[in-house]
């Protein structure tokens, strides 16, 4: 597995740039450390979350954790069916890759998908195992008499 390219610029606290993602082809300097992209740096700024990723921009950090509002998640309200899993993991890659969220605050989410998901498939399992019982003891029934 290769390793991923990361900003090559210094920090002001003289550590290295740990950004690896919308790095210039031409220099490997991420938007914030590029010279030759301060404009769109700035307009990026300027804008401020004001762009249209699918849903209201997320909240600044709430103490230690990401939030966002209800209003930005998919259908507003927490995931309740496969369907529900499916849009939310949708929307959780998207946020990640836009920056709307970060990645344990994505690997949290998905530990949760995941957890209702498995229970969902098995609650309907379980639903389909009694059905199928009351249907062999029909049968049982019906053979007897």
């Amino acid at each position: 597995m290769s390793e991923r390219t990361h900003c090559t610029a210094t920090r002001n606290d003289g550590g290295a740039c740990a950004v690896s993602w919308g790095l210039s082809p031409d220099t490997q300097l991420c938007l914030a450390h590029d010279p030759c992209r301060k404009e769109l740096a700035a307009a990026a700024r300027r804008s401020g979350g004001t762009a249209k990723t699918g849903g209201a921009a997320p909240t600044k950090r709430d103490g230690k954790y990401r939030v966002v509002p209800p209003d930005a998640v998919p259908r507003g309200r927490p995931p309740k069916t496969l369907d529900d899993c499916i849009q939310w993991a949708s929307w959780l890659a998207f946020q990640a890759v836009i920056g709307g969220l970060d990645g344990v605050t994505v690997r949290e989410c998905n530990r949760s998908l995941t957890t209702l998901k498995d229970s969902l498939n098995k609650r309907d399992l379980l639903a389909r195992i009694r059905a199928l019982e009351i249907k062999l003891r029909q049968y049982e029934q019906d053979r007897v008499a």
